[in-house]
């Protein structure tokens, strides 16, 4: 059974921003290890190739801007070492923000690329410091992701069932992320979002939040970050926070400003996620101050919990239109639609969030029940005689769990059918002599033949191919699966790494498994 949606905050471990985490935790049973906190949920494939700043020109309701940062596009552009480029797109930023506080954002989530705590990022960040020792870019996304790893040490359970050598693990990773944001303010001094990260770690002390509100009297996200410093559960008082929202309301002229004075009820509505009839009471006073992407994504969550699915999608559905691509509106949408049983838009979010967020808690959490939500249909669309929606209902939950027994079985002998005779594989290969670019024909030719272990012709096949359509990283997918059969590992890497290279997850994850075999 799916848990409840909760914030993190909730779990006093320390983590206080203006965003949600994706699960709960249940103190009655073990936790997983600092290991499987920092492990990656699926291999999904960087986002190569796509622009970094998405979205249509224009501002929303509050004069804020409607592009976006792809945060995956920027993480794709560190996997693909494009250094030189990653810094200048920090530096466009950071110098357009400085241009116009509206675009605090875009900062705040350029950096945020990196809040994940999977062990792969920390040599390709290392590589990057090295590569651009002068520019503040590469110390701040470092700094952001140890600050993640830290959280991951430590995990999300209440103090009193977190083991103190889970604290002390995080602690040094925080030392190393304050060392890193520090650097990164030495070398621009007006880089506010690397003060809210300081913020959001609960350092909300009066000469930072001065120097952060000195440098941008405008900035909505930093005030947020230090009203939830003080919520009550973290010493504070909800007089202070209402006030401090009305200081900010006569500060800055900043429209969003009046959203503030509903983190009160936020907070209050936090707290009862186990009562959600009377939760839904202060989000519901939270949202009447206007829209704004948090309170309809909590609000969201609540109606979910109180199984009012469609309330619950339309207040998700709004809050991913008005902060897209954010992984945990995501996460929410994606629980959403499995309770809804529309298991593939789930997946399809939960697939994106990787894509941003390897070691996504909320997705660690659910990706089984999706697994065996996308096996139940396909399997409806199999038997309906649907082959094509069967064969990408499959190939999406292959994305999330590469060898998985409930879908590989199922794919590969929906791919061969009744062609792995010798009489069917003569007429698929006719039918390739006619139509040599069809993917979907030479995928069945290749599933037929390796049923009589033809691995020759199959390479035989998808060289041809790659040589007239070498961006599709599918036939390297398929190429390299004969190279292992035949214990080419060698090729069979090469081959992985192309296919994860033009955006097939199965790819990264093959390269990932095989790299040892191919030295």
């Amino acid at each position: 059974m799916l848990v409840c949606v909760l914030v993190l905050v909730a779990c006093s471990c320390g983590k206080k921003k203006d965003t949600k985490s994706s699960a709960t935790v249940d103190a009655s049973r073990p936790g997983p290890d600092q290991a499987e906190r920092q492990r990656s949920v699926a291999a999904i494939a960087p986002a190569y190739g796509a622009e970094p700043l998405a979205g249509p020109d224009g501002v929303d309701a509050y004069g804020l801007p409607l592009k976006y940062v792809n945060r995956a596009a920027v993480r794709a552009m560190l996997f693909a070492k494009m250094f030189a480029e990653l810094t200048a797109f920090f530096n466009k930023v950071q110098d357009d923000f400085e241009a116009d506080q509206a675009r605090e954002s875009w900062v705040i989530d350029v950096g945020d690329a990196f809040d994940s705590a999977e062990p792969e990022l920390n040599p390709s960040l290392h590589a990057w410091v090295a590569a651009s020792p002068d520019s503040f870019a590469p110390y701040y996304a470092r700094g952001v992701y140890e600050k993640a790893v830290g959280f991951a040490k430590r995990g999300g359970r209440w103090a009193k069932d977190t083991k103190p050598e889970d604290f002390a693990a995080m602690n040094e990773s925080l030392k190393l992320s304050e060392a890193d944001l520090d650097k990164a303010l030495t070398l621009r001094p007006k880089l506010v979002a690397a003060m809210r990260k300081k913020l959001s770690s609960g350092r909300s002390t009066p000469t930072l939040l001065a120097r952060a509100l000195k440098e941008c009297p405008g900035c909505f996200r930093m005030r947020v970050a230090h009203m939830l410093n003080l919520a009550p559960r973290w010493g504070g008082t909800y007089e202070a926070m209402a006030a401090f929202a009305k200081a900010s309301i006569q500060e800055s002229p900043a429209p969003a400003m009046k959203l503030l004075a509903g983190f009160v009820d936020y907070d209050r509505a936090t707290l009862l996620g186990a009562k959600p009839d009377e939760a839904l009471v202060p989000i519901d006073r939270a949202c009447a101050l206007g829209e704004y992407w948090l309170f309809l994504q909590e609000r969201a969550d609540i109606q979910r919990t109180r199984k009012d699915f469609a309330r619950a999608r339309a207040d998700i559905d709004r809050a991913a239109a008005l902060r897209p691509m954010d992984p945990g509106i995501l996460t929410s949408r994606a629980y959403v639609s499995t309770y809804e049983k529309k298991y593939e838009p789930a997946a399809i979010d939960a697939r994106d969030v990787l894509r941003m967020e390897p070691t996504n808690g909320g997705v660690r959490g659910m990706v089984n029940n999706l697994i065996d939500g996308l096996a139940y249909e396909a399997w409806q669309h199999q038997t309906a005689g649907r082959t094509k929606d069967a064969l990408r209902v499959y190939e999406l939950g292959l994305e999330l769990a590469p060898g998985d027994a409930r879908l590989r079985p199922r794919y590969n002998a929906l791919l061969v059918g009744d062609a792995g005779s010798a009489e069917g594989i003569a007429a698929l290969e006719d039918e390739v002599r006619r139509s040599p670019d069809d993917f979907a024909l030479l995928q069945r030719l290749d599933y037929a033949l390796a049923t009589q272990r033809n691995f020759d012709r199959v390479i035989e096949l998808w060289t041809a191919y790659i040589a007239r359509h070498p961006d599709d990283g599918r036939a390297y997918l398929e190429r390299g699966g004969a190279y292992t059969q035949l214990r080419k590992m060698k090729e069979a890497y090469a081959d992985a790494k192309d296919a994860c290279a033009h955006g097939s997850s199965q790819g990264c994850d093959r390269a990932k498994r095989i790299a040892p075999m191919a030295q």
